[in-house]
């Protein structure tokens, strides 16, 4: 097995959570949830990596 980077671990959650459903993860409604912004597997503009903040 393959380790997942960060952000492709949290797009398997995603789609863990809508059930497999790839539109259903594109068109989640659920704002408050942590990885709201990262739901697509990118990084959302403006956000800097947490390793570069020391």
């Amino acid at each position: 097995m393959s380790k997942l980077i960060p952000l492709k671990a949290i797009r398997k959650k995603c789609l863990d959570c809508c059930c497999q459903q790839t539109v259903e993860a594109r068109e989640c409604t659920c704002t408050k949830c942590p990885l709201f912004a990262y739901r697509m597997g990118k990084r959302p503009k403006g956000k800097e990596d947490i390793a570069d903040s020391s």
